[in-house]
């Protein structure tokens, strides 16, 4: 006959579970997103996200849509920011990616066409206060 559990060894077992979830969760949530800060300087291609606005980014999206706000690549080292104004289906869907300032001029899907989701770094999720 199996004796009965032990409650100790079981709440020991169930904190042990516990914060295996929690340090798995966390792993996950910095694997998928990440805190973004614009720079400082210059001017920001969209009105709504000022110099320096601090952002939550979403690394691994796997769709999106118009109206979507994401950071995209142009070149090797060149990090834009935009809104996806229209999606261009067909393999591979591209994306016209385009700013809204007009006073900050700079290069959008206007000058290098439709952006290729390879060349999309992450979609921007919300902003953050801190």
């Amino acid at each position: 006959m199996k004796a009965a559990l032990d409650p100790r060894r079981l709440v020991r077992h169930l904190r042990l579970v516990l914060v295996l979830v929690v340090i798995g969760g966390l792993g996950y949530l910095s694997w998928r997103y990440e805190r973004v800060t614009l720079p400082d300087e210059g001017c920001s291609p969209l009105l709504a996200f000022p110099p320096g606005t601090r952002v939550l980014t979403d690394k691994r999206w796997r769709r999106l849509g118009e109206g979507d706000v994401v950071l995209f690549h142009i070149g090797p080292e060149q990090l834009r920011l935009g809104r996806v104004e229209e999606v261009v289906s067909g393999p591979p869907t591209r994306y016209v990616v385009l700013g809204d300032d007009p006073d900050c001029p700079g290069p959008d899907s206007r000058e290098v066409g439709p952006v290729s989701g390879e060349d999309v770094a992450a979609r921007v999720i919300l902003t953050l206060p801190w």
